[in-house]
C-alpha cells in the first residue's frame, strides 16, 4: 500500500452524498433516499499512477443536529469532497457553511474538491456562482450525476491525484555519517597513596 488517505464527504442533507459515494465506492445507486445517522464508511482500494491506495471514505450526516459528531471525523483528513445538489437555488450558502467548517477542522494541506451533485436534473445554482466560488478558493469543480454515475470516477480521482500531490513522501536522504576522533587522555596523578 503506498497511500492511505482520509476522505470525507461533506455538504447540506439531501444533496446526495450517500447516494455520490454508493456510486464511487459500489458503482450502486438507491432511489430511496435516507438520512445519513452520524457518519456512514466505506474503503475503495484503487491503482492511480502505478500506486495502490487505499481510500477511507467517509460519508457525514448534514444535518445540524450532528454538527458535534461530525466534527470529530475531520481530524487526519487527506481529502474533502464539498457536495452540494445542483438543482436547489440556494445550494450555495450551504457550500460557503461546510467550508468554513472544514477550514475551521482540518489543515492548509487537506484537499478540497467541489462537487456539484444531480447534474440529470435542471441546474438552478448559476454557473457563475459556482466559477465566483472556486476562483476564491482554488477549487476544481465536478457536476456529476449519482444516478448516472457521470464525471463521479473524474471528481475522485481528481481528489486522489491532488492527495498523492500535496503529501508525497519525500526520499530518504543518505545519512552522512561524521568521523570522530577520541584522543585518549591521560590523567595525571600527584599526590601520595
Amino acid at each position: 500500500m503506498d497511500y492511505v488517505f482520509k476522505t470525507l464527504i461533506i455538504g447540506d442533507s439531501a444533496a446526495g452524498k450517500s447516494s455520490l459515494l454508493l456510486r464511487y465506492a459500489d458503482n450502486t445507486f438507491n432511489p430511496i433516499f435516507h438520512s445519513t445517522i452520524g457518519v456512514d464508511y466505506r474503503i475503495k482500494t484503487v491503482n492511480f499512477q502505478n500506486l495502490t491506495i487505499k481510500l477511507q471514505l467517509w460519508d457525514t450526516a448534514g444535518q445540524e443536529k450532528f454538527e458535534n459528531i461530525v466534527q470529530s471525523y475531520y481530524r487526519g483528513a487527506h481529502g474533502v469532497l464539498l457536495v452540494f445538489d445542483l438543482s436547489e437555488s440556494g445550494a450555495m450558502r450551504g457550500v460557503e457553511k461546510w467550508m468554513l467548517r472544514a477550514d475551521h477542522h482540518v489543515n492548509e494541506r487537506v484537499v478540497k474538491v467541489l462537487v456539484g451533485n444531480k447534474n440529470d436534473l435542471e441546474q438552478q445554482v448559476p454557473q457563475a456562482e459556482i466559477d465566483s466560488f472556486c476562483a476564491r478558493f482554488g477549487m476544481k469543480f465536478f457536476s456529476v450525476s449519482s444516478l448516472s454515475g457521470a464525471q463521479v470516477q473524474s471528481a475522485f480521482e481528481a481528489l486522489v491525484e491532488n492527495m498523492i500531490i500535496a503529501n508525497k513522501k519525500e526520499p530518504q536522504k543518505p545519512v552522512q555519517v561524521t568521523h570522530v576522533v577520541v584522543q585518549e587522555k591521560k590523567n595525571s596523578f600527584f599526590g601520595c597513596c
